[in-house]
């Protein structure tokens, strides 16, 4: 067993490069690493950290070591990727990505963005069969895509001056 009591075991982040049609192409990149055993889980912890001490990091060394290419590259993330400097250096590179939400952050113009994503009609709608752990019951999830172009500002002011890679 790599993770119990005596062993804190490892984590993976993989990057896997997709064609349009679902085709996987390959394996991009991957990070392994492992916790301190016994780590105390404090949720502020990370705050006063620099973006490549966190274990959210991981995303931007993801993008940052995509190989050159002409074709049209599209970032797909989960929530942990959620944080500005992968924004600010997607950007910078013109980079396109989608990242699912985990804050409702500022835009430079109001309102927060939940609330401007509210505002908008989706474009689909989708019915997906979810099961949220091993003990509970399948469920449907309705899903409903709305997106839109903003422009985020940081939630702490620091982070317009911190470097990315």
């Amino acid at each position: 067993m790599l993770d119990d009591k005596r062993t804190p075991g490892f984590l993976a982040h993989t990057t896997l490069a997709v064609s349009e049609a679902g085709v996987l192409l390959g394996l991009v990149q991957q990070q392994v690493w492992s916790r301190q055993q016994n780590q105390q889980l404090d949720k502020t912890a990370h705050k006063g950290q620099p973006i490549a001490a966190k274990e959210s990091y991981k995303w931007l060394t993801g993008v940052t070591d995509l190989p050159p290419t002409d074709q049209q590259i599209v970032t797909v993330c989960d929530r942990e990727a959620d944080v500005y400097e992968l924004f600010q250096y997607a950007h910078n590179q013109h980079l396109d990505f989608i990242v699912r939400s985990a804050r409702n952050r500022r835009r430079e113009d109001a309102p927060l963005l939940r609330d401007h994503l509210g505002e908008l009609s989706p474009v689909a709608t989708y019915s997906l069969s979810v099961q949220r752990q091993i003990n509970q019951a399948e469920r449907e999830a309705q899903v409903e895509l709305r997106y839109s172009t903003v422009t985020l500002v940081p939630h702490n002011a620091n982070a317009r001056r911190r470097p990315c890679p």
